[in-house]
C-alpha cells in the first residue's frame, strides 16, 4: 500500500514521483527537482546545471487527505539555454500526462494535466541569465 498516512505530503509524493530511477525528469535533471523552496546559489544555479522548480500557484495546501491544486514548474536549461529549457519541460510534461494512477512509497498521484506550458523566460537579475520555460499544471495526490 502507498502512504502509511491518511494525511498526504505533496513534496515527497511530488519528489518521488518525477525523480524514480530512470523516468524522464530524473534522466533530464538527476537531483535538482525543488518544491516549494528554490535553495541558494551554492546548491543550484540554474545557468549551470539543468533543474526545476515547483511552486504552488495559489495557496499552499496542508493536512488534507487528498489534495489537488495547482502548480508552475520552471525549467531550467542550464549551460544550454532555451534549448535545454525546452528539454526539461518537455520531460516533464510527457511524465506529467502520464501520471495517473501511479503509486510511490509517499502515497499516490491520483491525476495530473497540464494547463499551460511554454512560455519561454530569462531571468535578468541572475548573473549569467538563468533561461527557463514555465509549464503550468495540477496534481492530484492521495495516500
Amino acid at each position: 500500500m502507498p502512504g502509511s498516512s491518511n494525511i498526504v505530503n505533496v513534496t515527497k509524493i511530488v519528489n518521488q514521483f518525477y525523480l524514480a530511477a530512470g523516468s524522464a525528469v530524473q534522466l533530464q535533471v538527476i537531483d535538482k527537482l525543488f518544491i516549494p523552496e528554490l535553495p541558494d546559489l551554492a546548491t543550484f544555479n540554474g545557468a549551470t546545471t539543468k533543474g526545476i522548480w515547483i511552486v504552488p500557484n495559489g495557496g499552499q495546501l496542508v493536512g488534507e487527505r487528498m489534495i489537488d491544486a495547482p502548480y508552475i514548474a520552471h525549467c531550467y536549461g542550464g549551460p544550454t539555454g532555451y534549448t535545454g529549457a525546452r528539454a526539461v519541460a518537455t520531460a516533464f510534461v510527457n511524465q506529467t500526462r502520464a501520471a495517473h494512477g501511479t503509486d510511490v512509497a509517499a502515497g499516490r498521484v491520483i491525476g495530473a494535466q497540464i494547463e499551460s506550458s511554454g512560455q519561454m523566460l530569462r531571468e535578468p537579475e541572475t548573473n549569467p541569465p538563468w533561461f527557463q520555460e514555465l509549464v503550468f499544471f495540477r496534481i492530484q495526490v492521495g495516500p
